[in-house]
């Protein structure tokens, strides 16, 4: 996680919204101005195997617990499957904006942002799942495309799902 909350807003607090558009409006795979690389998500097609992945590494193998492919349960400690709906519920809403042809904003993204930190300075388990994801990191490379943001959205989709595949609790 940043080091301090300006940091893991990525440098938004204390810019003026034309600053703030400006830095969220770059073509697709290009830099962020910080000079980071976007999330592997955004750019391969295997991102759901991506999601699976990822899901596999954050959890703890549960002992003696087994789902239907024989696979072994996971613990994803204070990371639950109400946490994983949360969260994606944040990005729902604004798909479901997007889909029916309206605009993404840096507001929009501004605002998920905001209440993503929020959860990860609540639990250490949601810091870790949205590091190790990427999803706040891709926050910055989405600006206001709309490709970049279904891809952002159908990845999240998927890492809800293999959550909820994997988790050895059901809340």
């Amino acid at each position: 996680m940043a080091s301090d909350w300006k940091d893991a807003l990525g440098g938004l607090i204390g810019k003026t919204p034309e600053e703030v558009a400006r830095t969220q409006r770059q073509p697709a795979g290009q830099k962020a101005s910080s000079g980071k690389e976007p999330p592997a998500f955004f750019s391969r097609d295997d991102y759901v195997d991506l999601a699976d992945q990822c899901m596999q590494r954050l959890g703890r193998p549960s002992k003696n617990k087994w789902n239907r492919e024989n696979e072994i349960k996971r613990n994803y400690g204070e990371l639950t499957s109400s946490q994983m709906r949360n969260l994606f519920a944040l990005v729902t809403r604004l798909y479901n904006r997007v889909t029916i042809g309206g605009e993404i904003t840096p507001a929009d993204i501004g605002s998920i942002k905001v209440r993503m930190v929020y959860d990860a300075g609540r639990k250490a388990d949601v810091q870790s799942f949205l590091q190790e994801s990427g999803l706040l990191r891709g926050l910055d490379f989405i600006g206001t495309d709309k490709g970049r943001f279904l891809r952002y959205a159908r990845y999240m989709e998927a890492l809800v799902a293999y959550h909820y595949y994997y988790t050895d609790k059901k809340d």
